[in-house]
């Protein structure tokens, strides 16, 4: 909470200035009155949280958990009935105070460690380079003359401004006495001086800056950015109670600007980005939708007009045409659509390509959507932009892409992949048996495979023959995941053994496809994770997966005794908190399937769980993406019952109430 910031100031006052408190300072250019007062007041209540800690934990306690947040804030007096508002109201002061105890410690610091006017010091005053107006460059600082009264911005506002100007064009960075001058005289930048001042010539200057996230840092920290931008002002330490945000609102949006640049300074780590980047026309207007992100996920603002009414205020001072007012609602508004797509649909689905395209509309509006998106999973927390996470996004973005540049070519795709397919195995298998596998299957298997896929399960069929089961593993280098396939006659739970079999050996699913001839064969194919542990060179894991399988298969023994037996390994960490599991059933979006979205505490077994209950209830699994928000485990199944939709309500609510009771139980084993 800053008090280490705090506590290093201390000591610095007391070397410098023999005093044991900030107000013992014998000189009042340090730090005013005014500024202590607001010191004081942000330390009281770190403190005060601090205690409310150790009487809760019943010990030392210095890390304000997420579990006990609504408890601290309760006990600190905050009177709002619903929870979740209460303790956002609560962090978001905490992260206020803990902002100034840092600010004003530093200002501090910085001037107790300023050395007295030595021969060196005598001699760069005379390197130093005058700017005008009063500013001159040193060492790599923007600082004021030595006859500064402490009047300039007072005399000249609009000076605040010319000083973030000139650290832009001269590279350098605003030194304490400016910083702590320009937090005094920022009320000055008010509407009557915005009004007649060109901000938005300032604010795109600033955006076109390909390291505008570094001076936009400098303006927020000194409350500037803010008045410019009352929007991103008003989200100023805004948290999101829940699991998946780990910054507030403020910083994630600084966070995705900094995303965005590091496409255009660093652009060999995300070349197809990179490359759409590039060839962006509205890359400033992509950075200044990033700082009205608090817009789109504002629930209070869902319709159209509140958002554009919000947009306008937001906007007052940038004078933005109506292009770029369009620009702005679409990202805003479509925060989160192509990652909930991407994550939690089935994209191989030309029916969920179609309703996507519909919604962004145009294939510019798709590529700024799919930079947006990239660059909001990689600021909300670190880790949270996987190397899954980006062939998925990369996929939709190219579905979608074909689709606008041809969308006849979205149901011509059958035809193509049987032409491709008939290339690949020609020389393998006759006409008429590449015939007979393709006419007994589903009719969207064509739509949803490639070719490459579809000439792997033939030939994992010929192999099948007599035996119980076929088991095939490869890995993609390229996209860093592991592909496992299981081919075996239908009668088997093929899907529940298999996912018991990984779980067994504790490795995570990211997705799974299933697909059923009519001739009675089932083939299951999944995506794993890569991990140090689960590296393309160690191939004993998949052969003792194998073994297991087999040992399944031929009855030697059951899931129980595997998952029983598994190793826990350290990396496997438990939420001390519990998330209640909610289950969503969906009969409208896709014509043949029902869709199933159960979200619950994430742990490893919980495919397990899920595929167990669908299998009692006698459930088939046609395709699952597996996604993680926080602690938050969100498994989306396409499924279907006797090759229908699920239309009884007293089997969809028995379902339910199998799946939720599922995720309550702790060891994959032990669900009966």
């Amino acid at each position: 909470g800053g008090l280490r910031d705090y506590h290093t100031a201390l000591w610095a006052v007391a070397v410098r200035f023999q005093c044991l408190s900030f107000r013992e300072i014998p000189r009042d250019d340090i730090i005013s009155p005014e500024e202590l007062d607001i010191l004081n007041r942000s330390v009281d209540f770190v403190l005060r949280v601090r205690n409310e800690l150790h009487y809760l934990k019943n010990k030392k306690q210095d890390v304000l958990a997420r579990e006990l947040q609504k408890d601290v804030s309760a006990n600190l007096g905050y009177q709002e009935g619903n929870e979740v508002i209460r303790v956002e109201q609560f962090m978001r002061d905490y992260f206020l105070h803990a902002t100034n105890i840092h600010q004003y410690s530093e200002i501090i610091f910085q001037r107790c460690i300023e050395t007295r006017r030595t021969i060196k010091k005598v001699f760069s005053s005379f390197t130093k380079k005058n700017l005008g107006d009063g500013f001159h460059a040193s060492d790599g600082h923007l600082i004021l003359g030595e006859n500064d009264t402490g009047l300039l911005f007072e005399q000249n506002p609009g000076l605040i401004l010319t000083a973030f100007e000139l650290c832009q064009t001269h590279d350098l960075v605003l030194n304490y006495q400016i910083k702590r001058q320009i937090k005094q005289h920022n009320h000055l930048l008010d509407e009557t001086f915005l009004n007649k001042n060109d901000v938005r010539t300032f604010i795109f200057n600033t955006l076109g800056n390909k390291n505008s996230e570094r001076f936009l840092r400098h303006m927020h920290e000194v409350g500037v950015l803010g008045l410019l931008l009352p929007e991103f002002g008003h989200a100023h330490c805004r948290v999101s109670y829940d699991f998946y945000h780990r910054y507030t609102a403020d910083e994630h949006s600084l966070r995705m600007v900094r995303f965005l640049e590091e496409l255009e300074n660093t652009p060999d780590e995300f070349k197809e980005l990179a490359e759409i980047h590039q060839q962006l026309d509205s890359k400033v207007m992509l950075k200044i939708s990033a700082l009205l992100q608090s817009i789109g996920k504002n629930k209070d603002w869902e319709s159209l007009e509140q958002r554009l009414k919000i947009l306008s205020l937001a906007t007052v001072h940038l004078d933005l045409n109506p292009e770029e007012v369009k620009i702005a609602d679409f990202l805003t508004g479509s925060a989160y659509l192509m990652i909930e797509t991407a994550l939690h649909s089935d994209i191989h689905q030309p029916a969920v390509i179609e309703s996507f395209a519909k919604k962004v509309g145009t294939l510019d509006k798709l590529n700024l959507l799919y930079l947006s998106s990239y660059a909001e999973l990689r600021a909300v927390a670190p880790g949270t932009w996987t190397s899954w996470k980006k062939v998925l996004l990369s996929e939709l973005y190219q579905r979608s892409h074909d689709y606008f540049k041809q969308p006849e070519s979205l149901h011509s795709r059958s035809l193509t992949t049987w032409v491709e397919v008939y290339k690949i195995l020609h020389w393998e298998f006759p006409p008429e048996e590449l015939e007979f596998h393709f006419n007994n299957m589903a009719d969207e298997y064509l739509e949803t495979v490639s070719a490459e896929e579809a000439a792997l399960h033939m030939r994992l069929i010929r192999s099948l023959k007599d035996k119980s089961f076929i088991f095939n593993h490869s890995h993609h280098e390229e996209r860093k995941y592991h592909q496992v396939i299981l081919c075996c006659p239908v009668k088997f739970e093929a899907f529940k053994i298999l996912v018991g079999a990984l779980t067994a050996r504790s490795i995570n699913i990211l997705g799974a496809k299933t697909y059923v001839r009519r001739d009675g064969i089932i083939i299951i194919s999944l995506h794993i994770e890569e991990t140090e542990r689960l590296s393309r060179d160690n191939l004993e894991i998949w052969k003792n997966l194998n073994q297991d399988l087999r040992d399944v298969f031929e009855g030697h023994t059951d899931l129980p005794k595997l998952l029983a037996g598994r190793t826990r390994y350290v990396s496997e960490k438990k939420s001390t908190e519990a998330i209640m599991p909610k289950v969503k059933v969906d009969n409208i979006s896709d014509p043949k399937h029902s869709i199933f979205r159960i979200e619950a505490r994430d742990h490893l077994g919980m495919l397990y769980k899920i595929s167990k209950v669908f299998a009692d209830f006698g459930i088939q699994i046609h395709s699952s993406k597996i996604s993680t928000q926080g602690g938050c485990g969100i498994d989306v199944f396409y499924v279907s019952h006797r090759d229908k939709k699920l239309i009884f309500d007293k089997l969809i609510r028995r379902i339910k109430e199998g799946l939720i009771s599922a995720m309550l139980v702790e060891n994959p084993e032990d669900i009966d």
